[in-house]
């Protein structure tokens, strides 16, 4: 008699450093993980102190889809509530967890961006009741050069303290970029490892640009943290316009520096327009005629991999981009989107030149782009990857 093996099923718990249900970039990733994966596993999302619009008790409990999920400590501020309100998150999450818990699935807590001293205890106590933790890292901490408020930097360096237990608590890492790959396969040996890219869908009623808008709108859309070179747009942009007048540039996302603000919106062709709701985000894409991904030379910025340039290229828009982390292993200058070095002004002034000047080898470029971002940032082959990969895992 031929016996059939039962196919191992997976229950999969996702937490660490991203929002859900909603997002912008930094956690679109995450969210096609779990989208795929739900298809054919359990999957379920637990937050701790994670923001979120309904967050107004110490529990809060969604579904999105099929997918649960519960943040927990929402509520947990700097005052003297924190006494007994954090060991209650505490005891919220272990119970969570315990309830969560398949007896009939291989049990995944998967840990977004790194353990911190937020996580360690939820992790531990995953670890200890049979959860086989899984890492993912999208970024060097160690590298992070920025200003920090107190609280996060004790969080990032936290994050780079926990690194050094991973073979004592992690059974599988993931990592977004080849520089993460090489700097975690020193524990290869005793943890396995996988590289799966950023990923971003193609809408099937993507439009092509047949011509330019008037005004041409030039759009950033994401943060503005010191990575993300919006000087050298900026700088680059005022040049510009002094000869391209009918030209806006067009900035999107959030931030309270009003001096960042007064500075960049000097020039009255450049318009700050604030945060793009997630569910108009796609549309608000769509309407740019050429779309901008400056990033400064940083080692941080270098460590990750951008994941707005996942959403830029799946438009089918053209697309400037700074050479950093692996960018030119996917995309091929003037043939996938416009590469420039990083905080040079000059060569993103010509590529804008270029661009406006030679619209039909734009549109060309975008389309070609836009087929890269098929190619190598699928979600669907992405999901796959770490399907398998977490099936694997021992």
């Amino acid at each position: 008699m031929i016996m059939c093996e039962t196919p191992i099923k997976l229950n999969i718990v996702f937490t660490g450093e991203f929002t859900y249900p909603d997002g912008m970039a930094g956690t679109k990733r995450i969210q096609h993980f779990i989208d795929y994966l739900s298809v054919e596993n359990t999957v379920k999302v637990f937050l701790f102190r994670q923001k979120n619009s309904n967050s107004n008790s110490v529990k809060v409990e969604g579904k999105k889809g099929n997918i649960s999920y519960r943040i927990i400590g929402s509520n947990i501020g700097l005052s003297l509530k924190i006494i007994y309100l954090l060991p209650l998150s505490f005891f919220l999450g272990f119970k969570t967890l315990m309830e969560w818990k398949s007896k009939h699935s291989k049990n995944i807590l998967y840990v977004y961006n790194g353990i911190t001293l937020e996580n360690i205890l939820f992790v531990l106590f995953a670890k200890i009741i049979g959860y086989k933790i899984t890492v993912e890292y999208v970024e060097d901490f160690k590298q992070y050069a920025g200003h920090l408020s107190a609280g996060l930097a004790i969080k990032n360096k936290s994050n780079v303290f926990f690194e050094r237990f991973l073979p004592f608590t992690a059974k599988g890492i993931v990592v977004i970029s080849t520089y993460l790959y090489k700097k975690y396969s020193k524990y290869s040996d005793k943890i396995p490892l996988i590289h799966i890219p950023i990923s971003s869908y193609v809408s099937d009623n993507a439009e092509q640009n047949t011509a330019f808008h008037s005004p041409v709108k030039i759009v950033y859309a994401g943060s503005f943290g010191a990575k993300d070179g919006l000087d050298t747009l900026i700088v680059a942009f005022n040049e510009f316009s002094k000869s391209y007048s009918d030209c806006q540039l067009v900035l999107s996302g959030k931030t309270k520096d009003t001096n960042l603000l007064k500075k960049y919106c000097e020039n009255p062709n450049i318009k700050y327009i604030g945060y793009i709701p997630d569910q108009e985000f796609d549309a608000f894409l769509a309407q740019a005629d050429i779309l901008c991904m400056t990033r400064n030379k940083m080692q941080f910025a270098n460590a990750g991999f951008p994941f707005k340039l996942g959403e830029y290229l799946a438009t089918g828009k053209p697309v400037i981009a700074s050479k950093v982390s692996d960018i030119e292993l996917y995309i091929e200058n003037r043939q996938d989107a416009v590469l420039v070095e990083p905080e040079q002004p000059e060569q993103v002034l010509d590529a804008l030149k270029f661009l406006i000047e030679n619209p039909n080898l734009a549109f060309e470029i975008g389309r070609n782009g836009q087929k890269k971002c098929i190619q190598h940032f699928n979600p669907v082959e992405n999901g796959k990857k770490l399907n398998e990969f977490l099936l694997s895992i021992k």
